[in-house]
């Protein structure tokens, strides 16, 4: 297993480099040092690292409150669904509904990154930690994902369309909640989608 990486953002030089050697030696990697909140935000979205270890005091415009502010409220949680997989079922067989899953499964990765986490809960639902998401990011996932689906369905090369139902939220770290409440509001907006589709 690799070792965590974990970001430093520390000001002072000589202390930066001496919390990277003792790092060194509990086993972690430390791939960056930033010595601003501003390069702090820059090198966590490009490095993402598992862990930022950050001073409060920094120099610059952006203190170390505001830049860890600023990198853990960049999370959004899509929760899928892949509507009608019990008639795909019923219908085609479970080896066709294992390969629709598969196929859904497939979609997620070309929609996501390589750093963004994706997940089969169980049964027709998946769910995605998309990580360093801005704030138009629930609107652009979902658009992205579902632009995907368009483009497998036009293949015309399978026997049924695929057909997936989102709900999108984005984690604020200026209020206090648990990874069970941002997936209850993710379902909530999951079942409102749901709901959408069937209005005449």
């Amino acid at each position: 297993m690799a070792p965590a990486q974990i970001l430093v953002v520390e000001d002072e030089n000589i202390v930066a480099r001496d919390i990277e050697r003792n790092l060194h030696v509990l086993g972690y990697e430390v791939p960056a040092i930033a010595a601003s909140g501003e390069d702090a935000i820059d090198k966590a979205v490009a490095i993402h690292p598992d862990l930022v270890l950050m001073d409060i005091r920094l120099r610059g415009r952006i203190d170390g409150v505001s830049a860890a502010q600023e990198i853990g409220g960049r999370l959004a949680i899509p929760v899928i669904d892949v509507d009608r997989l019990k008639q795909i079922n019923d219908t085609f067989g479970h080896r066709e509904g294992d390969h629709a899953l598969i196929t859904t499964a497939t979609i997620l990765r070309q929609t996501f990154r390589e750093s963004d986490v994706i997940a089969r809960l169980g049964g027709d639902e998946f769910a995605v930690l998309a990580i360093h998401s801005d704030d138009d990011s629930t609107r652009v996932i979902t658009a992205r994902l579902l632009e995907h689906v368009r483009a497998y369905n036009a293949r015309r090369d399978h026997r049924y369309e695929v057909v997936l139902s989102v709900g999108a939220v984005r984690f604020n770290p200026m209020r206090t909640c648990s990874i069970e409440d941002l997936m209850i509001s993710a379902d909530e907006a999951l079942y409102g989608h749901k709901r959408s589709k069937r209005k005449p």
